[in-house]
This record gives structure tokens, sequence and C-alpha cells, in this order.
């Protein structure tokens, strides 16, 4: 009976993959087909819903993504948060599904590391509680649940800050009706849409 038990939650996990990697393929496509004007029309009205969230609870540190390929445009926040003196932290993307959090003092200080991506050059690292955090996914659902990239990257750090407030940015269609969730998966408190 266990071994029948376990045939079926393997054969629902491998479903749910399967599921997952369809919804993936099909929405980065749309996201890569988006034009720059789309993608900074969509942004900046997701901005403004962040911007004004922002301004009624001050978080003192912000931990965000800097977008590549068409996600939700980031910068104006990490410009808004230096200006007004939040502490930005930034993610690399190091080997083995692991973050380095680093501390961004400057857009100016930007390089490109893995997968694209970009990160502080001075890799100052941040161990600290964060009061925001800004999550990249391909897609969520309205009860905040996301469709990440498939390699697991936030899993363990959302888990190690439960106390943050967790925020998915997404262009309209990114927002899905449904998304079958894993044990592991951890939703976002709050999606911002355009």
């Amino acid at each position: 009976m266990r071994y029948l038990n376990q045939t079926k939650a393997q054969a629902t996990n491998h479903q749910t993959t399967n599921m997952k990697q369809e919804l993936r393929k099909i929405l980065l496509e749309h996201r890569r087909n988006m034009s720059q004007e789309e993608v900074s029309h969509s942004s900046n009205i997701i901005w403004k819903q962040l911007k004004d969230w922002i301004e009624e609870h001050t978080p003192d540190v912000i931990h965000t993504y800097l977008p590549i390929q068409n996600e939700v445009d980031t910068l104006p926040l990490v410009r808004y948060a230096l200006e007004k003196g939040h502490k930005v932290v930034v993610p690399k993307t190091l080997k083995n599904r692991a973050l380095k959090h680093c501390v961004l003092h400057s857009l100016s200080e930007l390089e490109t590391g893995k997968f694209g991506t970009l990160h502080p050059t001075t890799e100052e690292e941040y161990e600290g509680r964060y009061d925001l955090i800004v999550i990249p996914a391909v897609g969520y659902d309205h009860e905040g649940n996301r469709l990440g990239y498939g390699a697991g990257y936030y899993d363990t750090f959302l888990q190690d800050h439960p106390e943050a407030m967790k925020v998915g940015l997404a262009h309209s269609f990114q927002m899905v009706d449904h998304l079958s969730v894993e044990e592991h998966d951890i939703p976002v408190d709050h999606v911002f849409c355009s």
C-alpha cells in the first residue's frame, strides 16, 4: 500500500512539473515578444502601485531583483530607494542554486553575471533582515503562488525570511487563474500587476 501511495505521489509530482514547464514556456515566450514600449508602459503602472506601498510602509531594507529579458523593470524602485536612503540589496546568482545578497550603493557599480543578471561590482554581502523582498517570477496566481524559473534559487531564501513582506511584480498576462503548488513553494503576500 505504501508503494502504491508513493507511486501516486510521484505521478502527481511529475504531472505538476510537466504542467509548470509548459506554462513557463508559454509565459516566457509571451514576455520575450513584448516590445520595449509595452514593457515600459506595464512597468510604469506597476511602479506607481509599488511606490504607494513603499511610501505608506517605509521599509528600511529592500531586496530586489534587477530586470532581465523584459521582466518588470525594478530600476525605478532602486533609484527611488537609494535616493530616499533605504538600504538596497540585490542577488548575485551563484552555482548550485545559491544566491549571494549584495548591498547596492549606486546603479553605476553594476556588472553582468550568470544568466545575464546584474549585480554590484563591490559584492558587499548583506546578512541581516529584510522588510521588503521583490521576487522575480514567470507567473503568479491570485493566491500569490508563483511560477519561478525552475531552479529554486528563491525557495530557501524566502524560507529564511518569514518576517519580510514578499511581493511579486507581473505584466498582466503573467497572472493566471491557478498554479499547482508543491510543498516547498512559498507564496508572495501581494502581486502588483499592470
